[in-house]
This record gives structure tokens, C-alpha cells and sequence, in this order.
């Protein structure tokens, strides 16, 4: 635990300036639900991995766009602690 402590701290320190962290949801849109298993978890946690182990709040939202593929691009938005109205107004913000 101390080690997670000291990761808060750190994150904490780093993204002082910065109110949410936008990113892809995964990487190349939809994995298949038939290829779902331990070769397709890379893709479901690259970008929330940080935050659930953090405790910051997040939220993944659709786009409303689209991959090539067709399948539909989403965002992952993260805040700092005690920040989940942010987090939720700027999904909000992105929804509209």
C-alpha cells in the first residue's frame, strides 16, 4: 500500500495543472466479443489501469464516431480525486 500511496503522490504532483485526462478507451475500437480472453485484456485496461489503481474517478463515454471497421470510437475521461463532477460534466460536454 505504501507503494500505491507513494504513486498518488507522484500523479498527484504530475498532473497538478491539469483538470482531466482524455484518452481512447482502447486501442483500435470494439474488441470482438468471440476473441474476448487473457490476449484481448492489454486492450481493455491500457488507459484505465492508472486510474482504478489511483482511485481517481473515470468515466469511458461513445464518441459518436466510428473506426474504419465501424465500430464506435469512445473516450476514457479521468480526474483527480473529489473531482468526479468534472469528470462528469466535461463527458457530458463531449456527449453533446
Amino acid at each position: 500500500l505504501a507503494d500505491v500511496e507513494a504513486l498518488r503522490e507522484r500523479a498527484l504532483a504530475q498532473f497538478a495543472d491539469v483538470d482531466v485526462i482524455v484518452s481512447p478507451a482502447l486501442d483500435g475500437g470494439t474488441v470482438p466479443w468471440d476473441s474476448i480472453g487473457p490476449d484481448a485484456r492489454p486492450a481493455f485496461v491500457r488507459y484505465s489501469q492508472l486510474f482504478n489503481v489511483l482511485g481517481w474517478p473515470a468515466i469511458t463515454i461513445p464518441t459518436g464516431r466510428k473506426y474504419e471497421s465501424g465500430a464506435p470510437a469512445c473516450l476514457h475521461i479521468a480526474g483527480k480525486p473529489g473531482e468526479d463532477a468534472t469528470v462528469l460534466a466535461v463527458a457530458a460536454e463531449v456527449e453533446r
